[in-house]
């Protein structure tokens, strides 16, 4: 585990849900398996984060810290937070039973066989509850919202998208 923070983890796992949400034609299954994807986006997120946190403590050191409200990045980091937020959410709203492998495989980083050992089931079972969690997520009424609001907005686009 790259970030040692929980809540951290579970905000980048979010995100790269969205990101496969938004944009599936991203991933291509003859370069690897969804799993090895989504691992791989999530560490490299996580290291992102962790160069973000070393930047911001260098400029916090030499007193050059002074955000920029205009910024469209700092909107775009917004709009990632609140999707991230959106995914936790409806993550939490899953039965243990699909939400657990889930978590599992996403936050912990596990493969399915590892999943399956931790959780004592067989891995045909463990890929099953994890492929019902995502139908469900698929459904969930606020990502669908978030989704839209993507598909809405136009590229370079800094406004935030209503997730109400």
């Amino acid at each position: 585990m790259i970030l040692v923070n929980d809540e951290r983890c579970q905000d980048v796992v979010a995100e790269v849900f969205v990101g496969l949400w938004f944009s599936p034609e991203k991933f291509e299954s003859s370069r690897g398996s969804l799993l090895t994807f989504l691992r791989m986006k999530a560490r490299g997120r996580s290291i992102d984060i962790i160069r973000t946190e070393v930047a911001r403590r260098r400029r916090e050191e030499s007193g050059r810290d002074s955000p920029n409200d205009n910024d469209p990045d700092s909107d775009i980091a917004m709009i990632g937070a609140e999707a991230a937020l959106v995914v936790r959410d409806a993550l939490a709203l899953l039965p243990p039973n699909q939400r657990e492998p889930i978590y599992l495989a996403f936050f912990s980083g596990l493969s399915y066989h590892e999943v399956a050992r931790r959780l004592d089931l067989p891995e045909g079972t463990v890929k099953g509850r994890i492929r019902a969690g995502m139908r469900r997520l698929q459904g969930n009424d606020q990502l669908l919202r978030l989704r839209e609001a993507d598909t809405t907005m136009t590229p370079g686009e800094s406004a935030k998208p209503s997730l109400t």
